[in-house]
């Protein structure tokens, strides 16, 4: 599929095998510079780590998720650059997938899900 669109390089722990880590995995200089990561360890109540460079085994939901995007933009698209009308409309598409590790549901379909759970215990 070559459609140019929305929502690259947007690095989230949406899989569920980071749905189930503690410590958020922070990868690179971008990351480290483009956020006081100290700050987030503070805000998380976590310890945070970086991957080593060139070692994507360290972080398979960034790679996952790289995958992903990359069905719609290719390598070469400079996310700065998009309009973010087409950066919100990737974000759509992507989460209007269904995923394997969620029993081929969307994630929006699991959180609503969870949120209902959550506010039936209150």
């Amino acid at each position: 599929m070559t459609t140019r669109g929305p929502t690259a390089g947007i690095r989230r722990r949406s899989s569920c095998s980071s749905a189930r880590t503690s410590a958020p995995a922070l990868s690179g200089g971008a990351m480290r510079s483009a956020v006081s990561w100290r700050e987030l360890e503070r805000g998380l109540g976590s310890q945070a780590w970086f991957c080593d460079p060139q070692a994507p085994w360290q972080k398979p939901t960034v790679e996952n998720t790289n995958r992903r995007v990359r069905r719609w933009l290719p390598r070469d698209t400079v996310l700065l650059a998009l309009p973010p009308r087409e950066l919100a409309a990737l974000s759509r598409r992507m989460n209007a997938t269904p995923r394997k590790c969620l029993g081929f549901r969307t994630p929006p379909e699991v959180f609503s899900e969870q949120l209902t759970r959550f506010e039936a215990q209150q």
